[in-house]
């Protein structure tokens, strides 16, 4: 497996064809104070190097940049490089376009969407480290931004595609002893397309020659593991954990919600197969008001099925403290938003960051006409582990809906993931198909480009369960 991690390291270093660095753009400092308001260092803008960048935490910045796409450069191939340690949106040609963060470094920039000189305008923010925690140790303390490397790249897409492919196949085969016949057999194969491709180094940019040893490795998986033979199913459920107010102030999550959703509108134009779940009707009403034009983007793709609406209540409350009035209006404000400005409600409650619940919520919801319930939180448990993963959950006055407790939560696609999330399904047994919620989340940023890589590529991870795009409504009445 050392000479398949080694090939897998030169085909990505191999992935671009072609760099142009972008070194200076145009910059100016701020402040931000609220949603669309900014106390500004300076006046103007002013042409600046972004390496090195010498930040100061909590600083906001404001680049531009005109760029000229070379016109041999093949359309749906190009892409933006930003590596950053901050938080940003990117605007192209004015409209918000994708989320910049240590997650999402890189931008599809096809020439068909953007233009043959596009525009970039980027709101980065350097964000204030979290607060240090010795009790659970899980504090992102990173320093200030010291550099920026920015860049186009043209995208050698076989080449890439292949990359991928090798990745999700050795990484499914490290679960196999290594005298496992079936592994023995699939890492020949692999050592077979690499030794035509190392023996004629010049044709890594032929991309019918790519193709081919892809194709092979595929019907390789399909012969050692054919997928209709493989026991289970996974849904696989692109979504974003947002925390409204956590380690950054409520504005912050505006910008935050403008990043998330941005970022899965172009997934959506990248990937035709992609869907995605987001929850909170507060985040929404944040897009509308201060991101109108992205706000229509999402209700396209609502509207077109692609978009599921989960979690019907406004946010994603605490439901220990508050009342049922309290609990009953999280409710009626949040799906009379949904109803009012996309047409549909949520059938699905959405709290997978709550601790603790209430035990009349199942009344609630079925009154509220929400038959199905999902949480994380459960097995946070360090004493007692829940014996249920699938389970009808009866409230005090007998009535029940159907709860989730999914495995985690700001999950990946790569195949130890889907592995220890199969694993982990204690009714598999009952009912054997399950919800994998992949995105990162709690800040947000949601579903990378390489997470949707690795799910298309489902079929190559050996000895997994089936995995698909999918929605949370969709696994849910799999059961019913």
């Amino acid at each position: 497996m050392i000479r398949i991690q080694r090939f897998i390291e030169d085909m990505n270093r191999s992935q671009w064809l072609d760099t142009i660095e972008l070194t200076a753009w145009e910059m100016q400092k701020a402040r931000y104070i609220r949603p669309g308001e900014y106390e500004y260092e300076q006046a103007d803008k002013a042409m600046q190097s972004l390496n090195p960048l010498n930040s100061v935490h909590g600083t906001t910045y404001f680049l531009s940049k005109c760029v000229d796409i070379p016109s041999e450069w093949q359309d749906q191939a190009v892409g933006l490089i930003f590596e950053t340690g901050g938080e940003g949106l990117l605007k192209v040609n004015g409209m918000p376009y994708h989320g910049l963060d240590r997650n999402h470094g890189f931008v599809p920039l096809p020439r068909s969407r953007v233009g043959n000189t596009p525009q970039l305008e980027i709101e980065l923010y350097d964000p204030i480290p979290e607060p240090h925690d010795p009790l659970n140790r899980q504090a992102v303390i990173q320093p200030p931004i010291q550099g920026i490397r920015a860049a186009l790249v043209h995208i050698n897409q076989p080449l890439q595609s292949l990359m991928y492919s090798v990745t999700v196949l050795a990484e499914s085969l490290r679960a196999y002893n290594e005298k496992e016949p079936k592994r023995m057999a699939l890492v020949q194969a692999v050592h077979q397309v690499m030794d035509n491709m190392y023996n004629d180094p010049d044709r890594w940019s032929d991309a019918a020659w790519i193709q081919n040893f892809e194709y092979a490795l595929a019907q390789s998986v399909q012969q050692e593991d054919p997928e209709e033979y493989r026991s289970g199913f996974m849904h696989l459920v692109g979504q974003s954990h947002i925390d409204i107010a956590w380690l950054w102030p409520v504005r912050e999550t505006v910008r935050k919600s403008s990043r998330t959703f941005s970022t899965m509108c172009t997934l959506m134009d990248t990937y035709p197969d992609f869907v995605y779940s987001q929850s909170q009707p507060q985040l929404y009403a944040f897009v509308k008001d201060h991101y109108p034009e992205l706000y229509e983007r999402v209700k396209a793709r609502i509207a077109e099925g692609r978009w599921e609406l989960v979690g019907g209540m406004w946010v994603e409350p605490d439901l220990n403290i508050p009342s049922g009035e309290s609990l009953v209006r999280q409710i009626l404000y949040g799906q009379n938003f949904y109803q009012a400005e996309f047409g549909k409600r949520s059938n699905i409650e959405w709290l997978p960051d709550t601790f603790g619940y209430c035990a009349s919520l199942p009344q609630m919801l079925k009154l509220a006409d929400i038959p199905y319930f999902m949480t994380t939180k459960l097995n946070w448990n360090d004493t007692n582990a829940f014996p249920y993963d699938l389970f009808n959950w009866v409230g005090i006055d007998g009535t029940s809906v159907l709860a989730y407790l999914n495995h985690g939560v700001n999950e990946h696609t790569r195949p130890k993931d889907v592995d220890e999330h199969w694993q982990s399904y204690k009714q598999r047994d009952v009912h054997p198909e399950q919800m994998l919620l992949y995105g990162h989340g709690d800040g947000g940023g949601g579903v990378t480009n390489e997470m949707v890589e690795f799910a298309e590529r489902s079929h190559l991870m050996v000895g997994q369960p089936i995995s698909k795009f999918s929605t949370a409504g969709a696994f849910l009445k799999t059961y019913h």
